[in-house]
């Protein structure tokens, strides 16, 4: 193994090969994995879902957490909204409830995941 001043001796191209390319890597690595990922977006049309929620018996202390995402088009050349995906999380039970929406917020699929269960929502384990 070479030492530091024999490397530094063969020129400025093999120090900077050595150790400023790593050096560089783990910081735009350590850059690249804290920054924040959107991890859902604001829901536009909340009524549907609150009307949903209320004609299944579902109050909001149940409720551990929301999140809604944007549906796309699988297209490449055309990336359309299609819709949205709220997911609901509750304390009182495993699992989920699916909420899909259409581009425009009227609800088009629900369905529940884990031991969630409600009156006329299909379920899947």
């Amino acid at each position: 193994m070479t030492s530091p001043e024999n490397l530094y001796s063969q020129g400025f191209p093999m120090f900077k090969k050595l150790f400023i390319a790593p050096f560089l890597g783990i910081c735009l690595s350590a850059t690249i994995l804290s920054s924040p990922v959107q991890a859902g977006v604001r829901n536009p049309y909340p009524e549907p879902l609150e009307e949903l929620l209320t004609k299944l018996g579902i109050t909001a202390e149940d409720i551990r957490s929301q999140n809604t995402l944007e549906r796309n088009s699988r297209s490449e050349r055309d990336q359309k909204l299609i819709g949205y995906q709220t997911f609901y999380r509750f304390h009182s039970c495993t699992g989920y409830l699916q909420v899909n929406q259409h581009r425009f917020g009227r609800v088009d699929y629900v369905y529940s995941r884990g031991e969630c269960k409600f009156p006329g929502v299909e379920q899947f384990d």
